[in-house]
């Protein structure tokens, strides 16, 4: 019997012949795209991929921008998603997380991979019924599920033209920097998009509920007390999830890390740091949260994976060969395809929630 590995190693050997048909047609790309999603699929037991393994699947992504192959799937049909070496896409989740953390495949949202993005309702429970001691012989008492629904549409988010010289992309012995230089350029891109769109979408839905927010104590500005009233008002439930955690902007972090006690010492002295902690929260940075001042929300805790994000899986890669090719370029395009909902109704006790400046 084939293990695992073997197996994916047949799907890649096969998926490498459909590669090399000429010439490269749709139905050719509809099955290369099923065999590399059988063969990602395998690839999720716990097997380490070689080292080979994941410079062949890089160079595919490089044969695919020079257009040695035509791996590009209409984003309207099929409902494949664009092939994009694995390596490469967890490589883009790390590099997305810098500017938010509220994106498609964020290792802190809950997140909902589907192969089409039809309109769809998914249910979800906040429910903090507390159980109860049963009386021998007494009849039980019934305590229905408080259980609602978040509606999940579809969005496009594209990381606009991206332009790379066609002669680094030749180049075997630069591809890795350039390889690199096209995650780091198209994940900000990507997630700075996202994070623009989904936290004021967030903050709306907080304004919403009535438990969403609390009162910093001193008009037009942030002080500790506020910080600890903000993190205590999370119900313990939410407090201990491995999501949850703080968002500010940076110039937020900064006024917090100023806070100092009645002996002059730093309370928050790690929320500048590489990798930022409040109260050994994880705090995430973004500069589409607000700044302090009255009004504003510039302070956001709570548990993370009360955002759904239903997306598409990976990404999707359009590339311009010949539009740019008489300057030396070659143009492409890399999208994602989702949405991201607050999942607690307005009328329930909020997982996440907002300081809000007096």
């Amino acid at each position: 019997m084939q293990s695992s590995k073997e197996k994916r190693a047949a799907l890649l050997t096969r998926a490498a012949e459909v590669l090399n048909r000429k010439p490269f047609d749709k139905e050719s790309s509809s099955l290369f795209g099923s065999l590399m999603t059988l063969a990602s699929a395998l690839g999720d037991a716990p097997e380490a991929t070689s080292t080979d393994e994941k410079r062949a699947a890089s160079l595919r992504f490089r044969d695919a921008l020079v257009g040695e192959s035509r791996t590009y799937s209409p984003m309207s049909t099929g409902g494949q998603p664009q092939i994009i070496p694995n390596d490469f896409s967890d490589k883009m989740a790390v590099l997305m997380l810098a500017s938010g953390p509220v994106f498609f495949g964020s290792s802190v949202l809950t997140n909902i991979e589907r192969p089409n993005l039809e309109p769809t309702k998914v249910p979800v429970s906040t429910d903090l019924v507390v159980g109860y001691d049963q009386v021998e012989g007494a009849t039980a008492t019934e305590q229905e599920l408080n259980v609602s629904s978040v509606n999940l549409s579809k969005n496009t988010i594209s990381s606009g033209i991206i332009l790379v010289s066609q002669d680094l992309c030749w180049d075997l012995e630069s591809w890795i920097t350039v390889e690199s230089l096209i995650q780091r350029t198209a994940a900000a891109r990507l997630s700075r998009r996202q994070n623009q769109k989904f936290i004021p979408a967030l903050v709306t839905n907080l304004a919403a509920n009535t438990s969403a927010s609390v009162s910093s104590a001193t008009v037009g500005q942030i002080g500790g007390p506020d910080i600890a009233l903000l993190v205590s008002s999370v119900n313990g439930q939410y407090r201990s999830s491995e999501s949850a955690g703080f968002l500010l902007n940076s110039s937020t972090a900064k006024l917090i890390y100023n806070i100092v006690d009645a002996s002059g010492r730093r309370v928050f002295k790690h929320v500048l740091d590489p990798n930022p902690t409040i109260l050994n929260y994880r705090c995430f940075i973004s500069d589409y949260a607000d700044n302090v001042a009255t009004g504003n929300h510039p302070v956001i805790f709570g548990d993370w994976s009360y955002l759904y994000s239903r997306h598409v899986p990976g990404f999707e890669l359009q590339v311009m060969k010949e539009r740019f090719s008489p300057d030396g370029y070659q143009g492409f395009i890399i999208r994602q395809r989702g949405d991201i909902q607050y999942s607690v109704p307005s009328t329930s006790e909020s997982a996440i929630k907002m300081l809000t400046i007096s």
